[in-house]
């Protein structure tokens, strides 16, 4: 046990109430740091049957066909002989005279493998180290054809130092033994498993626990260090929309060490995150996270706000998940779309997020995006894995969170125009959860669901925006809440090309890029004061340096104090009329008490809108 870890999965079926019971058996012995031993004893006694690995995951959208990561595939009969095993795509074919004894196979860890288009991302995957294990469990065992949806014990044997985190029921046998219970196929792919020795916290808000797993390989997180900003979103989440997770909720995070992940083939997925129904994964490089935990305030919002669509509210696809043979829901736009939109929302009143940044990218993602229907893109996202149609699925996907965010807003507006704001489209999205929460909407039906909640001008947008491919109507949603959008190009005011940055590990503020500008600002001034102001204290609020370094008004004044060479500056300068090479959505001069009125409504603000 000093150099590695051994794993026995032992897993059972449950013929109804029959007094009956056979046992599938899965021995992992994880030996080499790289690879999983697996063997598998069936549900029965079979001379022929097939042996599936997913395609595909729930929340994912690239078939990755997971059975590529399985080799050395072998069927044992009850007389000790091999069976004959053909593979066709994900599927393993046994046949033989003498019924199944067990299978036995090796697995390879998902992370460091040098595809991109048919590779898992690591908050999908498995990841092996000699102090840790992430498990996936489409990267552990496929089942038999024919018995997934039946429930699923797995007995698991650890050392004793770790812990795993995760959301599947356990039953501590003894202090290295577990048994984790689920109710079928599906709900074991729902929820993974994180190995490790315990870093863990847990907090709790109105009656609602919610953990904290942390692994840091290279030790530069914690779960303490997490809890703080974690729970300001909870607190938040729960402010805005009340909890939608039936049960305690588990946040796990893995940090892999950046020098053991080099190239871009071998990072690709990293910062990525997965939803499950009562658990999250979040995978990153281990950089100190208080670098940039506004990542997470966007991140873990909206892979929370997923229990609400589509682990909450979905269509016949999501409930019948075809984990053999890829069938996607053509309302892929809903389910992220609608999910960023109350992230924006959230971040907007709460987090401390500049709103008109959200605003811009879904506008030019709408723009510059080849104009397609989005049920027909979502239907459709399931392509070839090659070059081209990996490019063209990452632009589809993106295109269901911009475009399917100003869809999401042209509900909201109606409803909350109809309603004076007393009703909004996350209590519409609530009430649906719990309407369909034990079923599922056919996929033709979505429109007349939603036309069934009374959200004003429905099917004429559905048809236009969703079906059709429109663009929403963003100039009119813009003007109401006393914005506008400049696109690229556009003539604004401007004190030229800069950056001001705080470097790591270091309280001071330097430029850290910079050509012509009106201050005469180069690369590597220290900056000290900015409206004589201490740098660290004006840009303390996240928005200022936009609204007032960036975003200027003719009007204004910029006063920059700042040490080159040993010898201090001060400059200033009035902004000029400039050709700005991106977009941008800026606050109109002169806005309107009405429009200013009616932004506080959107954003569910008290005081002067961000």
């Amino acid at each position: 046990m000093k150099h590695y870890f051994l794993f026995f999965f032992f897993l059972c079926f449950f013929f109804g109430v029959s007094q009956n019971k056979t046992t599938v058996k899965f021995k992992i012995n994880e030996t080499d740091l790289d690879e999983l031993k697996v063997r598998v004893y069936p549900p029965g006694l079979f001379k022929e049957f097939e042996f599936v690995v997913p395609q595909i995951i729930p929340g994912t959208y690239m078939k990755v066909n997971y059975a590529r990561f399985y080799s050395d595939f072998t069927a044992y009969d009850t007389r000790g002989e091999i069976m004959k095993v053909s593979k066709y795509d994900n599927v393993f074919k046994v046949e033989g005279e003498q019924p199944l004894l067990f299978l036995e196979y090796t697995v390879k860890q998902s992370l460091g493998n040098k595809k991109v288009w048919n590779n898992s991302i690591p908050c999908a995957g498995t990841i092996i180290t000699k102090k840790s294990a992430l498990l996936n469990f489409q990267l552990v065992t496929g089942y038999f054809e024919g018995y997934e949806n039946l429930p699923f014990e797995v007995e698991v044997v650890r050392p004793k130092s770790f812990f795993g985190a995760t959301a599947i029921q356990k039953k501590i046998l003894n202090d290295t033994t577990e048994i984790l219970s689920t109710s079928n196929y599906g709900s074991l792919i729902d929820q993974p498993v994180l190995y490790a020795e315990p870093d863990t916290t847990s907090f709790k808000i109105d009656e609602h626990r919610f953990n904290i797993a942390v692994h840091s390989e290279d030790g530069k997180n914690s779960a303490l260090e997490l809890k703080s900003g974690i729970k300001k979103i909870v607190e938040s989440i729960s402010d805005y929309s009340g909890f939608t997770s039936n049960e305690d909720y588990t946040f796990i995070f893995y940090f892999i060490k950046e020098q053991r992940l080099k190239g871009i083939l071998k990072t690709f997925g990293v910062d990525a995150a997965l939803e499950h129904t009562n658990s999250s994964v979040y995978c990153d490089l281990d950089y100190p996270l208080q670098d940039n935990f506004s990542y997470y305030n966007h991140v873990v919002p909206h892979e929370y706000f997923h229990t609400i669509t589509p682990l909450g509210f979905h269509d016949d696809k999501i409930t019948n998940f075809n984990f053999r043979k890829p069938d996607m829901s053509k309302h892929i736009w809903m389910y992220e779309g609608i999910t960023d939109y109350f992230v924006f929302l959230l971040n907007a009143k709460y987090l401390s997020k500049n709103p008109k940044y959200d605003l811009r990218s879904a506008i030019d993602y709408s723009l510059t995006k080849k104009r397609q229907s989005m049920t027909e893109s979502g239907r459709n996202i399931i392509r070839k894995n090659n070059v081209i149609s990996w490019l063209n699925k990452m632009l589809d996907i993106e295109n269901f969170y911009q475009k399917g965010k100003l869809i999401a807003m042209g509900f909201d507006i109606a409803i909350m125009e109809n309603t004076n704001g007393n009703r909004r489209l996350i209590d519409v999205f609530i009430e649906l959860k719990n309407e369909y929460e034990n079923t599922a909407f056919l996929g033709d039906d979505l429109k007349d669901v939603l036309i069934r909640t009374g959200i004003p001008g429905v099917e004429d947008f559905y048809n236009r925006y969703i079906v059709g491919t429109e663009i929403p109507p963003y100039n009119e949603y813009l003007n109401n809440l006393g914005y506008a959008y400049y696109p690229a190009k556009s003539k604004l005011p401007s004190y030229g090309a800069f950056d001001i940055r705080k470097i790591k590990n270091d309280t001071s503020y330097y430029v850290t890029w910079a050509k012509k500008n009106s201050l005469g600002l180069k690369k590597g001034d220290s900056i000290l004061k900015i409206n004589h102001i201490p740098t660290h204290i004006f840009l303390s609020s996240d928005t200022v340096y936009e609204d007032v370094i960036l975003n200027p008004v003719l009007t204004d004044t910029l006063s920059i104090t700042y040490r080159r060479n040993g010898s201090e500056f001060n400059v200033k300068s009035n902004p000029s009329l400039q050709n700005k090479r991106t977009s941008k959505v800026l606050e109109v001069m002169n806005v309107s008490v009405e429009q200013r009125a009616y932004r506080n409504m959107f954003f569910g603000l008290n005081t002067k809108a961000k």
